[in-house]
C-alpha cells in the first residue's frame, strides 16, 4: 500500500461520507495508483475500518458525453475490455433475466421506475403501462422512447409516484448518491420500496492476492465500491429502513478458478464444459455464508 495524500481527494463521494462521519482519513490507504480504463492517474483508496474502496477523483463533468463513457450496443451481448496489457471480448452474464426471476413476485402489478435502465431489457419484461426509466445516455433515451417506454433523463423530471424503484449497478456510478436516494424517496408512494444492487467490497477475489483482478475491477466509472455497512448507513441517513440484505454471487466457481490459474476474466465461458455443478453450489454457499460474494442486494422501504 502507498502513502496517503489526503489533500488530493476530490471525489464528491468522499466528502459526502466524511460529512456523515462514515470515513476518516486516518483509516485510509492507497491500494492502486490507476484505474484500468483511464490514462490519467487516479488513486484507489481503501478504508481499513469500514472495508470499502473509492476513487481519488471523479471523471464526470458537465462536458461529459455519457454515450462515450458508457459505450455499448443493445443488440450485442458482448463487450471489449481494454487495459494496458490486453484486449478481451467477454460474454455478458444475463442479469436482466436473473433479476426478473429473482424479483418478479415482488414487482408483479406494481408501478416500477428503473434508474440507470440502459436499453430497458429489465423493465420491458413487465407491463409497459406501469414502468418508467431514468437514463442519461441519449442513445438509450431514444431507444426506450422507440419502445414506448416512459423515460426521463433526470430524477427531478419524474412526474408521478411509484411503488418500487430499482437501481441495478448504478448507485456506485453517482457523484452524489445521497441526493439521488433523497430524490427517489420523494417519488416513492407510502411504504414504497427501493431495490439496490451494487458490487461488494468484501468480494473474495477483490481481497485476494490476485492483483490482476483488482486492476480489472477498478475503473473510472465506479466511484465507490460499497461495503454493507456504508450502504446501509447511507440508506438509513436518507430516510429508509432496511427490509432485507442479500449476498448474491454473479460469477461461479469456474470463473474464479480461471482467475486463480490464469489471472484473467471470462472463466465462466472458458471453463463452461467443466461438470462441477455440485462444487459450484458448495462454493456459492460458502461465499454467501461468509459474505464474500461479488454482489450485495438491499431492499429498503421508505420510512414514512
Amino acid at each position: 500500500m502507498n502513502k496517503l495524500k489526503k489533500n488530493l481527494i476530490t471525489n464528491p463521494v468522499y466528502k459526502i461520507l466524511k460529512n456523515l462521519k462514515l470515513v476518516k482519513s486516518s483509516n485510509l490507504e492507497i491500494c492502486s495508483n490507476y484505474v484500468r480504463d483511464s490514462k490519467e492517474k487516479n488513486n484507489v483508496y481503501y478504508d481499513k475500518k469500514n472495508h470499502f474502496y473509492f476513487l481519488q477523483k471523479s471523471i464526470y463533468s458537465k462536458k461529459n458525453n455519457f454515450d462515450k463513457l458508457f459505450s455499448d450496443n443493445p443488440s450485442n451481448k458482448k463487450f471489449v475490455l481494454n487495459n494496458k496489457k490486453q484486449s478481451l471480448r467477454l460474454n455478458i452474464i444475463d442479469d436482466d433475466n436473473r433479476r426478473f426471476e429473482q424479483f418478479k413476485k415482488m414487482l408483479e402489478n406494481k408501478f416500477i421506475l428503473d434508474f440507470g435502465a440502459g436499453y430497458g431489457d429489465f423493465i420491458s419484461k413487465f407491463n409497459i403501462k406501469k414502468v418508467a426509466a431514468v437514463e442519461k445516455r441519449k442513445k438509450c433515451l431514444d431507444y426506450l422512447k422507440n419502445k414506448n417506454i416512459n423515460v426521463f433523463s433526470d430524477l427531478k423530471d419524474v412526474d408521478r409516484k411509484y411503488d418500487i424503484v430499482t437501481l441495478f449497478n448504478s448507485l456506485d456510478h453517482l457523484e452524489k448518491p445521497d441526493q439521488a436516494i433523497y430524490q427517489i424517496r420523494k417519488i416513492l408512494k407510502k411504504n414504497g420500496k427501493l431495490i439496490i444492487e451494487v458490487p461488494n467490497s468484501k468480494n473474495i477475489l477483490l481481497n485476494s492476492k490476485i492483483n490482476e483482478y483488482k486492476i480489472h475491477t477498478f475503473c473510472k466509472k465506479h466511484l465507490i465500491i460499497f461495503s454493507e455497512k456504508i450502504l446501509l448507513k447511507l440508506l438509513e441517513n436518507t430516510g429508509f429502513k432496511i427490509k432485507k440484505v442479500i449476498y448474491f454471487q454473479r460469477y461461479n466457481f469456474n470463473n474464479h478458478l480461471y482467475w486463480y490459474l490464469f489471472k484473467k476474466p471470462n472463466g465462466h465461458n472458458e471453463f463452461k464444459n467443466l461438470k462441477i455443478n455440485k462444487l459450484n453450489q458448495i462454493y456459492e454457499k460458502f461465499l454467501i455464508d461468509s459474505r464474500q460474494t461479488d454482489t450485495i442486494i438491499v431492499i429498503a422501504q421508505k420510512n414514512d
